[in-house]
């Protein structure tokens, strides 16, 4: 299960505009990423362990339903069994909001699947930038991202695929920076992401806090 932290937007400096990023946003990355399967891509390294189409959304309300059960968090080495989210938030010693729940269903244990998921290929995007105007058919068909596979009519393997064309040419960023200009085969320029959702870190590192 992913809890996912809450406050965190993706910007579209296109457009100069935000978009709140939730559970279905990280479940349609990992799924768009398989799906897309680019040749040579790193999409490999989810597809492996992963089921895409057999993981979900959940509610927050669905998730505590399950905690109510029993369910047992490790952190730093320690484990606990946890009830509730609050507990299972407190193992973390996360206090902040949080936006959905992601459940993977696993292919087979593997513990290195968070080392996976933090990695380029698992870069969270919008799902309502990538789809535009088809975002919300989409999250209809897939009932909330209770079933993924229902996106497949919305996005197509390979380089033709709407959404890697769009990322590729007028790419977004959940990132402490983001893409401002760039040429292909020549160079990028990257500037601070004034959304970033961790811009304290920039207070700790330079004594200031971006603004928009």
């Amino acid at each position: 299960y992913l809890v996912i932290r809450g406050g965190v937007v993706a910007y579209d400096p296109w457009n100069k505009k935000t978009y709140p990023i939730d559970a279905t946003d990280v479940l349609f990355t990992l799924w768009r990423a398989v799906r897309v399967n680019l040749p040579g891509g790193p999409q490999w390294m989810i597809d492996s362990f992963i089921d895409v189409n057999a993981s979900q959304v959940l509610s927050e309300s669905e998730f505590e339903q399950i905690l109510s059960q029993g369910l047992v968090a490790v952190y730093h080495g320690a484990s606990k069994e946890v009830k509730s989210m609050k507990e299972l938030l407190g193992v973390f010693n996360y206090t902040g909001t949080t936006a959905g729940v992601v459940k993977l269903k696993l292919k087979f244990p593997y513990t290195p699947i968070l080392h996976i998921l933090t990695t380029g290929v698992a870069s969270v995007i919008s799902m309502e930038y990538a789809l535009g105007d088809k975002y919300q058919a989409a999250i209809a068909d897939s009932n909330n991202g209770k079933n993924p596979s229902a996106w497949a009519k919305y996005v197509i393997e390979g380089e033709e695929d709407e959404t890697y064309k769009k990322l590729k040419d007028y790419p977004i960023s959940t990132g402490p920076y983001y893409v401002a200009d760039y040429k292909e085969d020549a160079y990028i320029i990257l500037k601070i992401n004034p959304y970033y959702w961790n811009a304290t870190q920039w207070e700790q590192l330079y004594g200031y806090k971006p603004k928009p």
